[in-house]
Order: structure tokens, then C-alpha cells, then sequence
């Protein structure tokens, strides 16, 4: 029997299944350098634009999902 994996939802970092300015935060921190430590998971999750980087543009579309100008 294979355990349920769960895909965390683009953009939501923290896992509290919502997009809020935390998860901003966090995708801010990666793309500054801060990815060394983090999962595969995490970093698929951070990079909202889908170019296999997490970069400031990742940042500022979770954050514009966080105040509801945008969906992912």
C-alpha cells in the first residue's frame, strides 16, 4: 500500500492552505538564496511562474494572491 502524497497548492509555503503574506515572505527568503535547506517540495511550491527558479517575480505573484488581485 503507497501513503497519500499531498501536492501543496502553488504559492501556499507554509501549509496553512492559505496564501497569505507569509508565504510571500518565505518565497522572498528563497529566492534571496535562502533554498539550500529547503525540500523539493517547498521549492515547486515557491516557484509559481514555472520557470524551475524561484525568483522576486514568484514573490510578488503570491503576494498579489495573498491580497486577492490574482489566483493560482
Amino acid at each position: 500500500m503507497q501513503p497519500w502524497t499531498v501536492t501543496p497548492q502553488k504559492g501556499d509555503l507554509n501549509s496553512d492552505s492559505y496564501i497569505t503574506p507569509a508565504d510571500a515572505a518565505i518565497a522572498l527568503q528563497l529566492a534571496a538564496g535562502g533554498s539550500a535547506s529547503c525540500d523539493h517540495a517547498t521549492l515547486a511550491a515557491a516557484d509559481v511562474s514555472g520557470d524551475n527558479r524561484v525568483t522576486s517575480l514568484d514573490t510578488l505573484t503570491i503576494l498579489q494572491a495573498a491580497a486577492g488581485v490574482i489566483e493560482l
